[in-house]
């Protein structure tokens, strides 16, 4: 049947082989977590598995099914009625319809998931300087320009107080998330 810390390691395996660049070994792994959560009922994780099965074909530009696991991950989220999952869920449903060029059909996603992260008091901060930069993205991708620019300086400034926690995942005193912001605005800036 599986424990559930088999189905925690194979999730573990899946994101090492999602750095590695071998999405066929992390698109196995996380299918493997995803049995393990369903037959266990941890709804929760059985989610997140999903959610990641949805990131490895969105990395390799697979949207259709990419929406189609992020669906399902979605709809088990709003069961759960955990709000701070569920935006995090949310927000890579946008993320992905952003990457497949569908930004109509991203924007109430994203929207949806600004409100639920309002409406929480304790959401981590990198998790609510993703959020912004999603957002930020999508402004800029259906060509809000100011609006972008004001997301990407509230971006900027969230990852920068973020400075050990990226230290502490990459073990490198870069900071990504200002890298990028700053690449973004210079970018949208005459």
């Amino acid at each position: 049947m599986g424990s559930k810390q088999s189905g925690l390691d194979a999730l573990e395996r899946g994101e090492q082989a999602r750095r590695d660049k071998c999405p066929s070994d992390a698109r196995m792994a996380f299918a493997e977590a995803a049995e393990v959560f369903q037959r266990r009922g941890a709804w929760a994780e059985f989610s997140h598995s999903l959610t990641r099965q949805a990131q490895i074909e969105r990395d390799t530009g697979d949207f259709d099914k990419a929406i189609a696991f992020q669906e399902q991950a979605l709809a088990i989220a709003r069961d759960l009625n955990d709000n701070k999952n569920l935006a995090h869920v949310i927000r890579h449903m946008g993320d992905i319809l952003q990457s497949a060029g569908r930004h109509n059909d991203a924007d109430p996603y994203y929207r949806e998931m600004l409100a639920l992260y309002q409406s929480l008091s304790d959401v981590p901060p990198l998790e609510f300087a993703n959020a912004v930069r999603s957002v930020a993205m999508h402004e800029q991708n259906c060509g809000n320009t100011d609006e972008a620019c004001r997301l990407w300086h509230e971006a900027r400034d969230l990852y920068a107080g973020l400075d050990e926690v990226f230290r502490a995942m990459t073990g490198s005193n870069a900071n990504p998330g200002v890298a990028e912001a700053d690449r973004r605005l210079a970018a949208l800036q005459p």
